[in-house]
């Protein structure tokens, strides 16, 4: 992962105030990867990533990670795993296989990302109660956004203000029911703007724009 900000990228667990005891964690400085200082962080500790070129990194396990700010991120992909308030904000991820995935996870914030060219899909989120806006994603090479595409249930999800365009195959793709889609926009996608399987009634569309939709 290239993380090439003029500042350093942050993360930090916490909620609320931190703790006095809370703790700076640098890398490359004092861990190498970003892995190995996300697995030592605990609660109201702040991770400082300096630019350089890093391993690709999976946020595990986590809980109340309030802040993850990777900017200008390349070659590969965040993925926020069985973790909960876990917020991804402004990062620029480009020429990834598959570019940001939430999987079993809950509470999790994704917004004010852009993805460009991702080999596969833009955003995955196989998760629930999670809030995704004002996200830009751009020619993935699969769906823009996948929601509830594999065995974990994604409900409850709300999706705000995000823009999809030039998906090889489609924009948005929702297998689940139970979500909130609201001023979303795709356009110039391969096969449909919307494919919603979920069955009739399942999701909410509010103020959409989408050219081309496959619905029940």
């Amino acid at each position: 992962m290239r993380v090439a900000s003029a500042a350093p990228a942050v993360l930090a667990l916490a909620l609320g105030a931190m703790p006095a005891s809370a703790a700076t964690l640098l890398v490359p400085a004092t861990y190498p990867t970003i892995q190995e200082a996300v697995d030592a962080a605990a609660s109201g500790d702040l991770i400082k990533v300096a630019k350089g070129t890093f391993a690709p990194f999976t946020v595990f396990d986590k809980r109340n990670l309030t802040r993850l700010s990777i900017r200008y991120a390349a070659e590969r992909g965040i993925d926020v795993e069985n973790s909960t308030f876990v917020t991804v904000r402004r990062c620029r991820i480009s020429n990834v296989y598959a570019a940001l995935r939430a999987h079993g996870s809950a509470g999790v914030v994704i917004e004010k990302n852009v993805i460009n060219a991702a080999g596969d899909e833009g955003i995955a989120m196989d998760a629930s109660e999670c809030v995704l806006r004002r996200n830009r994603v751009k020619k993935a090479a699969d769906n823009g956004i996948e929601v509830g595409a594999s065995f974990v249930v994604a409900t409850d999800n709300t999706f705000e203000r995000n823009t999809v365009i030039g998906s090889i195959r489609s924009g948005f793709v929702v297998a689940d029911g139970g979500n909130t889609f609201r001023k979303n926009r795709a356009a110039r996608s391969g096969v449909f703007d919307l494919v919603d399987t979920a069955g009739a009634g399942a999701n909410v569309y509010e103020k959409n724009k989408f050219g081309t939709e496959q619905t029940p």
